[in-house]
């Protein structure tokens, strides 16, 4: 069901009412990635060269971060023990 834009705006209204601290004044972002309508768009606001470096790098370092955790959560298994006809001594149950 796609929203109007007036659906739209009450929704925004009512998540900066219930949690205003979660909300950031345009100006204080540097770079950010935004989930939009199925895909992302970023906003690059203004900063010093220095602040874009840092920027960069903390995003790159932070999004690596989280893929290798996907990654490893992905890959681990839990030995269960106890398994159908696996017992805790390696017998069969």
């Amino acid at each position: 069901m796609d929203k109007t834009p007036e659906q739209l705006k009450a929704d925004k209204l009512k998540k900066f009412t219930d949690n205003p601290d979660r909300f950031v004044d345009m100006d204080d972002i540097i770079a950010c990635m935004i989930r939009v309508n199925g895909g992302v768009a970023n906003y690059i606001g203004p900063a010093k060269r220095s602040e874009y470096n840092i920027a960069k790098s903390e995003l790159q370092y932070q999004i690596d971060k989280i893929l290798t955790e996907m990654d490893t959560a992905k890959k681990s298994k839990i030995i269960n023990p106890f398994r159908k006809n696996k017992g805790a001594f390696g017998g069969n149950n």
